[in-house]
C-alpha cells in the first residue's frame, strides 16, 4: 500500500509512504512513495515472503521473511539479517546512499492499512516519528 496526505511539504514516513504487511507478523514501513510488491507462499513447513519497496531515488529495497509461526524466523533486507522475534515492524528511510532500518517490537493487531490510520500510528509512537522525522531533517 501506497499513500499521500497531498501536502506540499509531506513528512516522508508519516503523511507519505509505502508499507507492506504480511498480516501482523510482518510489516515493513517505508518512506518511500514509489509503491513496491511482494508474494507470499505458504505449505506445512511455514510462510515464505518477498518482496521489495522502491526508494525515493529508484533504488529497490528487497525484503524476504521465512517464519513457521508468524512469531519467530528470519527476516533480510537489503541482505542484512534480523531475527522476526525482535519485532514484527521494520521501519525503512530511503533517502541518501544508504537505506537505514530500524526494527521494532509493535502489536499492530488493530491497525487498519488505510492512510488516516496509518499517519495517527506513526504520529502517535514516539519511536516511528522520531525515525522518519529524523531522517527527514538530516537531508
Amino acid at each position: 500500500m501506497t499513500w499521500s496526505s497531498g501536502k506540499e511539504n509531506a513528512l516522508p514516513g508519516i503523511e507519505q509512504g509505502t508499507i507492506y504487511h504480511f498480516g501482523t507478523a510482518f510489516v515493513v514501513w517505508s518512506d518511500a512513495r514509489g509503491g513496491g510488491g511482494g508474494i507470499s507462499s505458504s505449505n506445512v513447513q511455514g510462510v515464505k515472503c518477498q518482496g521489495s519497496l522502491a526508494a525515493r531515488d529508484g533504488r529497490r529495497v528487497e525484503f524476504h521473511c521465512e517464519t513457521k509461526d508468524a512469531k519467530t524466523g528470519q527476516v533480510k533486507i537489503n541482505g542484512e539479517a534480523y531475527e522476526l522475534a525482535d519485532g514484527n515492524l521494520f521501519l525503512v528511510f530511503t533517502e541518501g546512499e544508504q537505506s537505514r532500518v530500524k526494527q521494532l517490537k509493535r502489536d499492530i493487531s488493530n491497525l487498519k492499512f488505510e492512510r488516516e490510520s496509518l499517519e495517527a500510528f506513526g504520529r502517535n509512537d514516539p519511536e516511528i516519528a522520531e525515525f522518519f522525522t529524523k531522517g527527514a531533517k538530516a537531508k
